[in-house]
């Protein structure tokens, strides 16, 4: 039996059709049901159409790795060339895309074992994906390189995120840093850059989300201030004159490029006393430009504070080598699968730096998910649901072949993350970590190498807030500090008067009734000159 399920899931409207009862299927093999939901992005330099060969020429790969687990299985491919991710066209496709997959019947499970593969790097068109996929409890993996969606496990039980960036590792860096510092008052300044690709609006808006929920989450709560600007249309004067008089720690969400403008308009308004403290999300990169205001920059960069992944982590480094340049992985030479996975690195040979650190996770992401399916077919030929299918994942460690990584997966499906927390060395003229948080264990941990140092000379992390912030509070405790000095002034004078004057009485009191046994005593009569016993008589 079945019925009409009409339900609104955050935002958006999704009929289905729901079996009432889920009932256990066996069957002697359940093949693979794959699906790859490719949206592109327009005029950014990623675009998941740009990985639609990757992924064909990786599961080829995997045919002939794992024959018999791809025995009869399908891959179906839903593309939107002409909309972005980020908007509402681009949320809309993949509604359309998930929903003409249910009518296909491609997410039942007497059609085999669904497996959504979805690259897509903005939450307004991934969101739909995964609540419908949690709905019909279909595992689904993702390799998106700005990955911010994975904040709510509780709401993606059956996602998997295999990006080498993933922004909830960022996240829970950021506010473990306002933890350990005890910062109880935090600006955040949300740089809305209307006129600025639209992906970079979406992601950076919701960074900004996220990070303000995480904050007000903690206990005790942040006391956090959402500042909006826009630096396409405006300075930063306003924004940081608002940001300053809530609190001197503030957190910068805003573009890459536009750190450097923040940081001089910050000099400007003299914020460069080592009182105030900018979190940022990115660090800054190339500042000196041989004009009159790298000097400014310079000043300010002590004042930062960088939370970003470490360069350290094998994955990053992978990403940064060619796969000729990488050092070849001798245990795996056994595999009759090396020659043909050197199509693979052919092709990834051809692609840009930037391109290659977007693949290798969506590489990683394939073969892992093809791995545990050999495995869950190889023991057991009982269909197993997405959430469950998840949970085979977490906590542990993968090595794949053709990139040659090690990947390391953490208790909430997401691919172990290391976090470095850099502070600018004026000596060195560099950023160095002072601080490591690590997505697998949530902890912050000092560095072995360096520690943290604060402009000011300090070893206590600058205060969130001083007595007095804001403006107009401040005009008052000054004058009614002016007025308890002033009357605290006053009371001395005239205790001090009092005192005086109770002296000189008494004084005068004790020689008008001084005895004649004190021989020490002289009155006013010896002490006069005509009075005087002549020296020469003694």
């Amino acid at each position: 039996m079945m019925y009409l399920s009409l339900y609104s899931t955050h935002g958006y409207l999704v009929t289905f059709l729901v079996y009432a009862v889920r009932e256990t299927v066996l069957v002697q093999a359940i093949p693979l049901n794959l699906v790859g939901i490719f949206i592109s992005l327009n005029s950014t330099g990623y675009s998941p159409g740009a990985l639609e060969p990757i992924f064909d020429l990786t599961l080829r790969e995997m045919t002939f790795r794992y024959p018999e687990t791809f025995r009869g299985f399908t891959w179906t491919k839903m593309a939107s060339a002409d909309v972005s991710a980020c908007s509402v066209e681009g949320r809309e496709s993949a509604i359309q895309h998930m929903a003409s997959l249910y009518q296909q019947g491609r997410f039942s499970r007497r059609n085999g074992r669904p497996v959504i593969f979805a690259p897509l790097a903005c939450p307004m068109a991934f969101y739909p994906v995964a609540d419908m996929a949690r709905e019909m409890d279909v595992l689904v993996g993702t390799c998106a390189i700005t990955n911010v969606a994975y904040v709510e496990k509780g709401r993606f039980p059956t996602v998997l995120s295999f990006s080498s960036v993933d922004m909830s590792a960022h996240y829970a860096a950021v506010t473990s840093v306002v933890e350990h510092f005890n910062w109880k008052n935090v600006a955040v300044i949300s740089d809305a850059m209307t006129r600025s690709d639209s992906r970079v609006n979406v992601v950076n808006q919701e960074m900004c989300r996220a990070l303000i929920a995480l904050l007000q989450d903690l206990d005790p709560i942040v006391n956090v201030l959402e500042v909006q600007a826009d630096s396409t249309t405006q300075n930063w004067t306003t924004p940081l004159r608002i940001a300053h008089e809530h609190s001197r720690i503030v957190l910068t969400c805003t573009a890459q490029d536009r750190i450097r403008s923040l940081l001089l308009g910050a000099a400007d308004l003299r914020m460069a006393d080592g009182d105030h403290v900018f979190l940022l999300l990115y660090r800054i990169v190339n500042w000196r430009r041989n004009d009159s205001s790298d000097e400014k920059v310079s000043k300010m960069l002590p004042s930062t504070m960088v939370v970003q992944r470490s360069i350290r982590d094998a994955s990053t480094q992978q990403a940064l080598q060619t796969p000729r340049e990488r050092p070849s992985n001798n245990s795996l030479d056994t595999s009759s699968s090396v020659q043909r996975s050197s199509n693979v690195s052919e092709m990834m040979l051809t692609m840009s730096e930037y391109l290659r650190a977007v693949a290798m996770p969506c590489i990683d992401n394939l073969e892992i998910v093809a791995q545990v399916m050999h495995e869950v077919s190889s023991s057991s030929a009982t269909y197993i649901g997405g959430r469950e299918l998840a949970r085979t994942f977490y906590n542990r460690s993968f090595t794949t072949l053709l990139t040659e990584s090690e990947v390391k997966m953490t208790s909430r499906g997401t691919r172990r993350s290391i976090i470095d927390v850099l502070q600018f060395n004026s000596t060195q003229q560099d950023f160095e970590s002072v601080l490591i948080f690590d997505s697998a264990t949530f902890k912050l941990q000092k560095s072995s190498t360096s520690r943290v140092r604060w402009k000011s000379g300090s070893d206590d992390a600058p205060p969130d807030r001083v007595p007095c912030m804001i403006a107009e509070r401040c005009r008052a405790e000054q004058e009614a500090r002016r007025n308890q000095e002033i009357a605290a002034g006053a009371s001395c004078a005239t205790v001090f008067s009092i005192l005086l004057v109770a002296g000189f009485i008494e004084i005068l009191r004790r020689r008008q009734s001084a005895p004649d046994s004190f021989w020490w005593w002289l009155s006013d009569h010896n002490l006069r000159s005509h009075n005087r016993i002549p020296a020469y008589m003694l």
